[in-house]
């Protein structure tokens, strides 16, 4: 299932390196939040739920509210069901007992219950959070097993993470704590480099709340989850995931140090039309066997196959020529060339044609994307922030209904 590379032991020798979350507790560099702005009701959206509770737990003059952790709604969801038993123990009232779901594989969904209605699957920063609240709370187990799992996904932080639900600076400041954590102030160092403040004091109050972890973890070049589906790959140049579940996310991404496809998965054309990219395949406990469902189509069904992350082959049943079907990478790079043309982002120049490859260029190195056969390809530039997992480019490869396959080859090159 995993594959040992080396271990991560991290002691407290690693604090003569700079550690970013030091300094900024000390000068509270944060977003400061009104007490009396804290009283609010819970309300029907789990993840609007966890953020009022993160916000209850983050402020020390909050008032005391012990009925609100009574409400039924916040046992629904993990995250919130770890801060309503800190805040329980803050106000020295009874809670029930934790109800932990976790699969074999140290994974874990955000529902307590496998089906839940409202988008059980995590983001990644949202586990990284779990992990810690559950370490803070005295879980040691399960938070320990959470955090070997996430370790080598923070190469792949857009995992199960729709567009509309993609925030970079949270998923950077997720895994900065998380690898602080653990004593890896390097690594935690390099992620903060890239966020934005100021900053939500719940994450200050994580900083502040979580001890360190003096545990040894493993390092992994592959990982395999069979409940999610997923299939993770590392090399020296670059790292890969692939998942079969999702909930209108991704069937995964690949990273360069300089070249990223962000997101890719199937998309029901126009390309215009809304809300048609992704997947829709929820967990049911059992290991998924190779496919899963179009969100937009859902009577197609895509089998995915990845040996490692240089290829991927893709077979789709249900395909009909009245509604066609891509599949769009969403990528980041300083330009996209095909043959002799160039195209950059945040520009008007596009491409529509047919193409077995093209190359995603870098500073120093290249992606190429090459195909078994030509497809009518779109590349559009975007605009690189703020929409689209903030990708620079929007690449569809038109899935022929007849032939009802792709398979996609990936290289990189030194330039």
């Amino acid at each position: 299932m995993e594959k040992q590379l080396d271990t991560l032991s991290f002691s407290h020798h690693a604090e003569i390196r700079k550690d970013p979350w030091n300094e900024l507790i000390q000068s509270s560099c944060v977003d400061s939040i009104e007490a009396g702005s804290m009283v609010r009701p819970l309300v029907l959206s789990a993840r609007k739920n966890y953020r009022i509770l993160r916000d209850l737990w983050s402020n020390a003059n909050v008032l005391p509210l012990p009925s609100i952790l009574k409400n039924p709604v916040i046992q629904t969801f993990q995250p919130s069901q770890a801060i309503a038993f800190l805040l329980a123990q803050k106000w020295e009232c009874v809670f029930p007992p934790l109800s932990l779901k976790q699969f074999p594989s140290g994974s874990a969904l955000l529902a307590n219950e496998i089906g839940d209605p409202e988008n059980p699957l995590p983001t990644l920063a949202e586990l990284c959070q779990l992990a810690l609240l559950w370490w803070i709370g005295g879980f040691e187990t399960p938070a320990r097993s959470l955090i070997q799992w996430l370790i080598p996904l923070a190469d792949t932080p857009v995992l199960w993470c729709p567009e509309n639900e993609f925030d970079e600076n949270e998923t950077l400041i997720s895994f900065s704590l998380l690898f602080r954590a653990i004593g890896d102030i390097e690594k935690a160092n390099e992620l903060f480099q890239g966020v934005q403040k100021p900053i939500d004091p719940f994450f200050l109050k994580l900083a502040r709340s979580t001890p360190r972890i003096e545990e040894v973890f493993s390092r992994v070049e592959t990982v395999e989850d069979p409940y999610l589906g997923l299939k993770f790959f590392k090399s020296k140049k670059s790292a890969a995931a692939f998942t079969l579940t999702g909930a209108g996310s991704s069937l995964g991404m690949l990273r360069l140090k300089e070249v990223e496809i962000r997101a890719f998965g199937p998309q029901r054309l126009p390309l215009s039309e809304k809300n048609s990219f992704g997947i829709f395949s929820l967990p049911d406990g059992n290991p998924l066997q190779g496919w899963s469902r179009c969100l937009a189509l859902p009577e197609v069904w895509i089998g995915m196959k990845n040996e490692n992350g240089s290829r991927i082959d893709l077979k789709f049943v249900g395909l009909t020529p009245q509604e066609p079907l891509a599949i769009v990478f969403y990528a980041k790079a300083l330009s996209c060339q095909i043959g002799s043309a160039v195209y950059k982002p945040k520009s008007l120049q596009r491409y529509m044609g047919e193409t077995d490859c093209l190359s995603l260029q870098g500073r120093t190195e290249n992606l190429k994307i090459e195909t078994a056969f030509s497809h009518k390809v779109q590349v559009i530039p975007l605009s690189g922030e703020g929409s689209f997992w903030n990708a620079d480019f929007l690449i569809s490869f038109e899935i022929h209904p007849v032939a009802a396959a792709a398979t996609f080859f990936f290289s990189s090159a030194s330039q």
